[in-house]
């Protein structure tokens, strides 16, 4: 006990990452502390002293980097990347007698850095590299002296750490928020002087994590936004998928969708699987490739302008299911739809920029068209799936043999849709895109990418199905395809289906059909996985039975021969409508 308080001296079996890896990355964990009470209070003089391998920074130094800070000296430290910096707060009001209490410095330290990462502890079972912390401070205001502006933002230690400790240091989902990952909350991540980093844009000068509270319900309310805060900033785990379902010795791979929140964001990544003599199965801590990576480097380079992407062509009888996805491919329509950034807005002249920003170019974000913040738009609903060469013990018949022969060799790949608008194709050996492809009733929605006012919404957000179909009546490998379907979630009312026999030749004539509202007004969003089965037909001209209260059928096969159906379970607002379609 200390001044009747009880004190913890054994983290052990408080520690609430105890039981987890020391090789992950926590980067994705958001932990926050929050502090109530009055400034009143004894000095903060009984820190621990400095002892680095055992993961007590040296707290002196960080209060005292926090100090010159307030000053309006130039400090030199080391930030949470490693990297040397020398720089300061360039604004022209400082406080020329800053708090010196210990916790000033060590909220700033465990916001900008991995407070259990290997620069911290030597002891590597208690690493947790990217574990970071942000700060809450509630003020209780006592004897009312932090109600005066000066008071509180030149002699508040609550205010100053606060001020430290809860700036942004990583990319949010608002672009009025800047941040800074390099520990000067007063520079912005291009390192111009910006004071939003830190303080309230709606209240300057006022520290975003810092409450001034004197009654239980305003208390409760900075709680609400505090959870708000963290809520908003998750990311998640969405659908994986694997190479094989049998791992062997020789390395078989899991692929993992996720999305975050903050910056509504995602991945895929490839982890190795490895079963061992023993038949256990580990799993690499360390992804073999991002796919965000990989999409990263080719759009900040000349090659985002030769991505193959495609997009579905309106109306119930195109002339054609798809067309490239460019400023000379794209159809009247979609332009009229590019050139405003809203339904409702006016006609701005910008469809020719919405499509070179939506193929990657960044030369316009931040000013005109919202930042982003990676090239690839979160993964929440839509599961990984992953299609290799064709399999060989099929009951298939007529020519499938000679087809699964034919593509034994065929590039794997990985197919996801984002909320990008996107169905995305990538390679599973290296994580390159191979291509995308767009729905068409994605094409009204897709400025709102674009708007820096961007309010999240759904837009691929299905898991595919994928299977093989016969589309001819011969017996040759050219009779048979590998077929990928899928409706869009929430994101639309919708089917299409893509000939990915060869993923690394797709272009849009590869695009077999899509199946909208254009085709039935009942249409409704396809809410799950579709499924693609075998079914029996007795002649070209044979019914189907309804597989839901309404249907719709294209029935062309011949005489006693298998067709492949393609079932979907659709939903609207006032029934719920079935589809098959027989390739």
């Amino acid at each position: 006990m200390y001044d009747g308080f009880p004190v913890f001296t054994d983290w052990t079996d408080l520690d609430p990452y105890k039981d987890r890896s020391n090789t992950a990355d926590y980067s994705c964990v958001r932990s926050n502390i929050a502090f109530i009470g009055d400034i009143n209070t004894h000095d903060s003089s009984r820190m621990l002293t400095n002892d680095v391998p055992n993961n007590v920074p040296n707290i002196g130094y960080w209060t005292g980097i926090v100090q010159a800070f307030e000053r309006g000296n130039t400090a030199a430290y080391l930030d949470g990347q490693g990297a040397s910096q020398v720089t300061g707060n360039p604004n022209s009001v400082k406080n020329s007698s800053p708090k010196g209490d210990g916790f000033i410095g060590l909220a700033y330290w465990g916001h900008t850095h991995d407070i259990r990462g290997s620069t911290w502890t030597n002891n590597v079972a208690k690493q947790r590299p990217g574990l970071r912390v942000k700060s809450f401070f509630f003020d209780v205001n006592e004897y009312g002296n932090s109600s005066n502006p000066n008071n509180r933002r030149y002699n508040n230690q609550y205010f100053t750490a606060a001020k430290y400790s809860g700036f942004y240091t990583q990319p949010g989902k608002s672009t009025t928020q800047p941040y800074n990952i390099h520990g000067n909350p007063f520079k912005d991540q291009d390192g111009n002087n910006n004071n939003n980093v830190w303080q309230k844009s709606d209240e300057p000068e006022e520290a975003q994590t810092y409450f001034l509270q004197s009654d239980a319900r305003a208390v409760l309310s900075a709680f609400d936004k505090i959870f708000s805060d963290a809520a908003s900033a998750q990311r998640s785990i969405a659908g994986s998928a694997s190479t094989n379902s049998n791992v062997s010795q020789s390395g078989s791979y899991l692929f993992q969708a996720s999305y975050d929140t903050g910056t509504w964001t995602g991945d895929v990544q490839a982890y190795q699987l490895t079963a061992a003599a023993d038949g256990s199965v580990s799993l690499s801590s360390t992804p073999a490739w991002s796919a965000e990576t990989q999409l990263s480097t080719l759009t900040y380079g000349s090659g985002g302008a030769t991505r193959k992407i495609y997009v579905g062509r309106r109306g119930p009888t195109p002339s054609s299911v798809a067309t490239p996805f460019t400023t000379a491919g794209i159809e009247t329509a979609l332009k009229d739809d590019l050139n405003k950034v809203s339904a409702a807005a006016a006609v701005d002249g910008l469809w020719q920029q919405r499509v070179a920003y939506l193929r990657g170019d960044k030369s316009l974000e931040g000013t005109t068209f919202r930042r982003r913040f990676k090239e690839l738009a979160d993964i929440v609903n839509s599961g990984v799936q992953y299609v290799g060469a064709p399999a060989t013990n099929s009951v298939y018949a007529e020519g499938y043999a000679s087809f699964a022969s034919a593509h034994a060799t065929r590039t794997p790949a990985v197919y996801v849709g984002a909320n990008d608008g996107m169905l995305h194709a990538f390679n599973a050996t290296n994580g390159n895109e191979l291509f995308a492809y767009i729905p068409s009733w994605m094409g009204p929605r897709l400025s709102s990418l674009t708007d820096p006012g961007y309010s999240h919404m759904s837009y691929v957000d299905a898991t595919p199905a994928i299977g093989v179909a016969k589309t001819g009546t011969g017996s040759a490998a050219s009779d048979w395809r590998t077929v990928l379907v899928s409706g869009t979630g929430g994101g639309g009312k919708g089917v299409f289906a893509l000939d990915i026999t060869n993923p690394t030749t797709f272009d849009e004539s590869k695009a077999l059909w899509e199946f909208t509202q254009a085709n039935d007004s009942d249409m409704g969003y396809v809410l799950g996985k579709s499924r693609i089965v075998k079914l029996r037909t007795s002649s070209p001209s044979a019914s189907a039975q309804s597989i839901s209260s309404k249907a719709r059928f294209s029935n062309a096969g011949s005489s006693l021969r298998p067709a492949i159906g393609i079932a979907l379970a659709v939903r609207n607002m006032k029934c719920s409508t079935g589809i098959l379609k027989i390739l």
